[in-house]
């Protein structure tokens, strides 16, 4: 697995309590996932600026006020506003992973569940606009944006997934304006949706903007979802574009501890694994414990603060923090004087479909000449360099382009 982030999902605790904190610390939590409900934002007649994303920042409540567990209120979770998920980012320095939706306990906002296409440029400016807040005022230099959690229910409102796309891509595009740092995923639905996720897969201008395909292991289906091997093939069908990533969220999980290094290379995990999911009264250890900590069945017997302790481990053994923007794992770009493994395995995926070049590793005439003519044959621009275009197309035009890719990225390597 590429990337591991230890996190919570959902503001499900207070930062103002010392204990709180100490706990999570000692689990080396590392991020947070949190809701942004869109139910709650402020009504406005003119497009949003950063005085409105403010008032938002004032006035808005945690968004998973009206959340429930098994039918009993979260306490944690009604109290506190939605800027404390960023003001507990910033001060413990966890990457903070915006979950952008709607909430169906709540009466929704003005700008409606399935949001009507006259609503579509006030919702991408304000988009834009908070990017900016979050960069300019808050100082955070990395954000995560995930697309709509669990797009598959508006599909009974009649916003399917070429609205999702549509609107997705304007907001793709305006999020990325911000910070190359700023990253955008879509999908955000349980594994057993992947129908859903072949619509956007479909959509090649989304797909150009979106950085992850978030996907979810929800809780009650972790096993089912695994055993059916729906991580690897979400990995086989995301792999038409290089450049994607799949994050597995919401680690719960069943038996996911021990299968965790089986995840694939083109897999990044955001998971709380281990994590203790209710703080009640206060309490480090809470009353609900055994509800979450480990979720193993060879584990059950042991107590509370044990569970603590090899989570806390699990969590900083397994760490790996954004491995993808790491520039030693990226693929090099094949061009003129390249000398490397993904140069030979350019060589093989041109020769085996038909082009005159030599399997030697080395970029060399024939090789530029090989490229060239690809590029020319596919209306790719000519350049003898293999860099995403040309790697997309390698990929999904030729016979064995997707196999020479699995092998680098088995690797360790990244195309970015």
């Amino acid at each position: 697995m590429k990337e591991f982030i230890p996190y919570l999902c959902w503001m499900d605790f207070d930062y103002t309590i010392l204990s709180h904190m100490q706990l999570l610390r000692i689990l080396n939590i590392k991020g947070i996932r949190g809701f942004f409900n869109t139910d709650d934002v402020p009504y406005s007649a003119t497009m949003p600026n950063q005085a409105f994303i403010n008032k938002c920042f004032d006035a808005m409540p945690n968004p998973m006020h009206a959340w429930t567990y098994e039918n009993h209120p979260l306490p944690w979770l009604q109290k506190g506003k939605m800027s404390d998920l960023f003001t507990v980012c910033k001060q413990e320095k966890w990457l903070p992973i915006i979950s952008f939706g709607c909430q169906e306990e709540t009466p929704h906002g003005w700008l409606g569940r399935a949001i009507p296409e006259d609503k579509w440029n006030w919702l991408v400016e304000f988009v834009r606009q908070l990017g900016i807040y979050l960069r300019d005022t808050l100082k955070l230099e990395r954000v995560y944006f995930e697309w709509w959690n669990e797009p598959t229910k508006l599909e009974q409102l009649g916003w399917g997934y070429n609205k999702y796309c549509a609107l997705g891509n304007k907001i793709a595009i305006a999020w990325h304006s911000v910070s190359p740092n700023y990253k955008f995923g879509a999908f955000a639905d349980d594994l057993t949706k992947l129908y859903y996720l072949k619509y956007i897969l479909a959509d090649k201008v989304f797909c150009k903007n979106i950085d992850i395909i978030f996907t979810h292991i929800g809780v009650g289906s972790e096993d089912s979802e695994w055993n059916e091997n729906k991580i690897a093939e979400c990995n086989r069908l995301i792999s038409i574009y290089p450049h994607l990533k799949q994050s597995v969220s919401e680690l719960t999980c069943n038996g996911i501890i021990s299968r965790l290094n089986q995840l694939p290379n083109q897999t990044i995990g955001y998971g709380h694994i281990g994590l203790l999911r209710h703080l009640i009264n206060g309490s480090l250890l809470g009353t609900r414990m055994d509800d979450y900590a480990i979720w193993d069945s060879n584990l059950f017997a042991i107590t509370a603060q044990d569970k603590i302790n090899y989570s806390a481990k699990f969590n900083k053994d397994n760490y790996k923090p954004y491995i993808l923007e790491n520039d030693g794992m990226e693929l090099n770009l094949v061009k003129p004087g390249s000398i490397n493994d993904e140069t030979k395995a350019v060589q093989e995926i041109l020769l085996n479909a038909g082009y005159v070049c030599t399997v030697t590793g080395k970029y060399d005439e024939n090789t530029g000449k090989a490229i060239k003519e690809f590029q020319s044959d596919y209306k790719i621009t000519v350049d003898g360099k293999v860099g995403r275009q040309t790697w997309d197309r390698l990929i999904s035009e030729t016979s064995t382009g997707l196999e020479q890719y699995i092998k680098l990225i088995n690797k360790g390597m990244v195309f970015k």
